[in-house]
């Protein structure tokens, strides 16, 4: 059987609508950015090789990003994963695994949990709005024996 790795990746998150709309109304499009394509997804599954299964669930509405929304998502991936799973979790999606496996245990035994470039608190970068994780990690901490976090 192979390893199975599971990678979500950030988003964005916003306090209101309006925010979220103003944002939307100043960004740049440019020809460039629509043409950009991320070849860092395949490149991970070649360099890890034949043993490993690497998982890159698009989450629901990247853009302005709900925790709920999310949760739904994942909840519906959960079943299809194997024991020894290792989440990496990249920006918001590693504080949203770091929310889910502290208020959730998933029927899987995790390998290993790395989040790379977690927010952890509020500040004027990037608001948490509903991904801010409970003051308590020890439910994440049990079922993440291993765990790694880069911020």
């Amino acid at each position: 059987m192979k390893q199975q790795v599971l990678i979500i990746h950030g988003g964005t998150t916003y306090s209101s609508h309006k925010k979220y709309i103003d944002d939307l109304q100043a960004k740049v499009v440019t020809l460039e950015k629509l043409k950009y394509k991320s070849e860092w997804k395949d490149s991970i599954a070649s360099d890890l090789g034949d043993d490993y299964e690497v998982l890159t669930p698009r989450m629901p509405n990247g853009t302005n990003a709900k925790y709920k929304e999310w949760k739904i998502w994942f909840e519906k991936i959960v079943p299809l994963l194997n024991d020894g799973i290792i989440f990496i979790g990249h920006s918001l999606g590693g504080i949203f695994l770091a929310k889910y496996l502290s208020q959730n245990i998933i029927p899987q035994k995790i390998k290993a949990a790395i989040l790379i470039g977690a927010p952890y608190e509020d500040t004027d970068y990037e608001e948490m709005c509903s991904f801010k994780p409970p003051v308590s990690l020890s439910k994440f901490n049990k079922q993440t024996k291993k765990h790694y976090t880069d911020s």
